[in-house]
């Protein structure tokens, strides 16, 4: 499973984006990761079959579980760890990102 979750830098991008939020839609995690909204709703549907997000209506949640718990572990530690410099660039924008959003709230 974690082979697939982070098979790329694009999921890994938005793998450590949706693992944070408590709601978002694929439109949001599109904008915030720059990856096109297709790609990121493949991959949230992905997450869902692999019960680490809920959906209700259009908006995605992080369930809370057990595979929940340790991919929020493993994204934060092994990415940071091993950050390329396209991890470093997407982990700067959601910093940037979360920053500005944390202002205007």
């Amino acid at each position: 499973m974690l082979v697939e979750l982070f098979k790329t830098e694009e999921r890994a991008c938005i793998l450590r984006y949706v693992m944070f939020r408590k709601a978002f839609r694929a439109s949001e995690v599109s904008r915030a990761t720059g990856v096109t909204k297709g790609l990121v709703s493949r991959y949230l549907r992905l997450l869902e079959a692999y019960d680490l997000l809920e959906k209700t209506g259009r908006e995605y949640s992080p369930q809370d579980g057990p595979n929940s718990r340790t991919i929020r572990a493993v994204s934060y530690t092994h990415l940071r760890a091993h950050e390329t410099p396209e991890h470093l660039v997407c982990r700067l924008l959601l910093e940037k990102n979360n920053q500005q959003a944390f202002h205007t709230a």
